[in-house]
């Protein structure tokens, strides 16, 4: 809400557990983490932070000194921003744990490892240059591109299974945008669609993007083709809330606030 509190409710009470998190701004995402006991919080400011649920009264910030921070798929490594705009990154598949510090040149908010484990996405957001993104080479420790600039802030990153692309979701006042890197070529490309909302990679090695837009439509991207094709939906449809697939990628459903299909 605008006065940046989150409160969490026990569900098999029904009722408010008056525990709450204070936030400088207001809240723009709230996630739980899957099998564990742990919630992303994200406010308007770009300032995210995962906190460890309490067990009883209060609740307390994994790390205290950051600002994001995220795990690879396979736990492998784990970044971390820091007030400083440094970014920490620690190797955790050695026997004895090995951390570097890789400085972007500008700001960011969202970090995204790619499935292989080779690269880190970092994505920012700045009044002057607008929206950024760079990728890192884990292996080398380096940048392996120029800072990739486009309007607006960027909200959702995700790569596709094969790794190859890298799908950004882009907030904007006059609509939102999708933007598709290609992560060999690294060229970024602005996806021709009405304020795409949702979007969601099939789970098969198939570089194939699904999204939903405020239009009502649902669209397939094939790539490495960038043009969408719509799929036929129910007509009635307005907005897209959230998109899953099963793991064989044979089923996809569709959240639409009032209605799963």
């Amino acid at each position: 809400e605008s006065t940046g509190l989150c409160s969490l409710w026990n569900t098999p009470d029904g009722s408010n557990a008056r525990l709450n998190i204070r936030l400088p701004n207001a809240a723009t995402t709230v996630h739980f983490i899957p099998q564990s006991e742990e919630l992303f919080v994200a406010d308007s400011a770009g300032n995210a932070t995962i906190w460890k649920l309490p067990s009883q009264h209060a609740f307390s910030p994994l790390a205290s000194n950051a600002i994001c921070t995220r795990h690879s798929a396979s736990q492998k490594w784990l970044a971390a921003t820091q007030p400083d705009h440094s970014i920490t990154i620690t190797n955790n598949a050695q026997d004895s744990p090995s951390t570097f510090q890789f400085t972007p040149a500008e700001a960011v908010h969202l970090l995204e490892f790619s499935p292989q484990d080779n690269r880190l996405a970092l994505a920012g957001f700045t009044q002057q240059n607008g929206g950024s993104l760079v990728l890192l080479d884990l292996q080398s420790q380096k940048p392996t591109t120029e800072v990739l600039h486009f309007d607006g802030w960027p909200t959702q990153m995700s790569f596709s299974p094969n790794g190859e692309w890298l799908a950004i979701h882009v907030l904007r006042p006059k609509g939102n945008q999708l933007q598709l890197l290609n992560t060999k070529t690294q060229q970024l490309q602005l996806v021709d669609l009405d304020r795409p909302d949702v979007m969601l990679w099939q789970t098969t090695d198939t570089p194939r993007l699904y999204v939903g837009c405020r239009n009502g439509k649902l669209y397939e991207i094939n790539l490495p083709d960038i043009q969408p094709q719509a799929t036929p939906i129910n007509s009635d449809r307005q907005t897209f809330v959230g998109l899953t697939l099963n793991s064989n990628g044979t089923i996809l459903a569709l959240n639409n606030k009032d209605d799963v299909s």
